[in-house]
């Protein structure tokens, strides 16, 4: 990780250039391209009805080097995934409680510089701030190194879906 890098929450008029980091490391890392039931947020990053902004428990945060975007991270409330709060009805008693990360992505030339971990060490910072205690996650199964990043970071994995896309579902308690 360069000296120089930033790590600051989202600037509003970035939220173009956000969409599109996020769209490229998407095709690079899955390969697959825009499809609007999975990547929905991407279209309202920035704007009044984002799901990662302040007045909704939540935060996007960018991570630049010479104001190149290199890696980027959004933490919401798990309450904006009705879908999921119904999924998981049993394990998550009390959703308000649980903040959820979504969009943990660093530019394929920046891994294993350490600009995921800081990532997620911020994304969990502001996690405690918001009282969240815990944070709920998914990643793709077809990505080994995706859940070995996870699961080196304290999330565990509670479920797997083989249906569909390969997911795993991961989370962790907030101390």
């Amino acid at each position: 990780m360069d000296r120089s890098s930033v790590c600051e929450p989202l600037d509003p008029a970035d939220g173009s250039r956000l969409r599109q980091f996020c769209l490229d490391v998407i095709e690079e890392a899955f390969g697959h391209s825009y499809r609007p039931e999975w990547h929905a947020d991407l279209d309202r990053l920035g704007g009044l009805d984002d799901e990662y902004c302040a007045d909704r428990r939540g935060v996007f945060l960018v991570v630049k080097s010479d104001d190149d975007v290199v890696g980027c991270g959004g933490l919401r409330a798990l309450a904006t995934r009705t879908d999921l709060i119904d999924r998981f009805a049993d394990r998550y008693p009390a959703p308000a409680s649980v903040g959820s990360l979504w969009r943990i992505y660093v530019r394929p030339d920046q891994r294993s510089s350490g600009i995921g971990k800081w990532l997620v060490d911020e994304l969990e910072r502001v996690a405690r701030e918001l009282a969240y205690t815990e944070i709920y996650l998914h990643t793709s199964a077809t990505s080994p190194r995706s859940v070995a990043f996870w699961e080196r970071h304290g999330y565990t994995a509670f479920q797997h879906d083989a249906s569909g896309e390969p997911t795993v579902h991961l989370d962790k308690p907030l101390p």
